[in-house]
């Protein structure tokens, strides 16, 4: 009998379709944006929804804006990344383990722009999905 070591691997790209389909429902993005806006200390959030006709397709556009703490160039990443939470050990926080936000991912695209105040670079990131 041979023995060895198994060091566990994640299939990244299914895990991230696993996660965002989890989160299926639509009504997940708007709880999502508010909780995020709840996290970052915002006193305003503002959702616009409309439909957009575009090259004979109806496009669900979301736009999602607050006065919260925004997110500098690491915060960012964590938005966008599978499983990391920059406020994950903040008991004063919704947020727990960095994947509510994969809801985002059954978006066509998604634009965030971003700064944490007046004395900080504006970040934008762009997705363009699905995964």
């Amino acid at each position: 009998m041979s023995s060895f070591i198994i060091t566990p691997k994640v299939d990244a790209p299914r895990e991230f379709l696993e996660i965002a389909n989890d989160f299926a429902n639509p009504l997940e993005l708007v709880r999502e944006a508010i909780s995020n806006s709840f996290d970052a200390s915002a006193n305003f959030i503002r959702l616009n929804f409309y439909v957009k006709r575009e090259y004979g397709e109806d496009i669900f556009m979301i736009f999602i804006e607050d006065d919260g703490n925004g997110m500098d160039k690491k915060e960012l990443q964590a938005f966008f990344d599978l499983g990391n939470s920059t406020t994950r050990d903040n008991p004063e926080t919704i947020a727990e383990k960095g994947h509510g936000t994969k809801v985002y991912f059954n978006s066509k695209e998604i634009n965030v722009e971003t700064s944490k105040g007046e004395e900080y670079p504006i970040y934008k990131a762009v997705y363009e999905g699905p995964l």
